[in-house]
């Protein structure tokens, strides 16, 4: 949701949101290393840890696939932002002191 979001107030389309949006599914080190800090302070059970491990694993792997297939199947490229946001933004003048 949060790559999603981020992308469309950065002007680029829903299918440029969406795929953000799946590329923003958390790490697999970020989760596994929460539940091994659980696990260690006693928080949650051998069990309920290896259930995260299996989760994590299922839903981290079809990922990049599933990104991949929506960018070809979708035609998208993310050269740069829809031009109706960049026209928005106003062109600095730079003179040659600047450079």
């Amino acid at each position: 949701m949060s790559g999603w979001l981020a992308m469309r107030l950065s002007g680029f389309d829903y299918k440029k949101g969406l795929c953000a949006g799946l590329m923003t599914v958390p790490l697999l080190s970020a989760t596994l290393a929460a539940a091994a800090v659980a696990l260690q302070l006693q928080m949650i059970s051998a069990i309920f840890f290896n259930a995260i491990v299996c989760l994590s694993i299922l839903t981290t792997l079809p990922i990049p696939s599933v990104v991949k297939l929506v960018i070809k199947k979708g035609n998208i490229q993310f050269g740069q932002a829809d031009d109706e946001v960049t026209a928005m933004i106003p062109e600095a003048e730079i003179d040659e002191d600047t450079i």
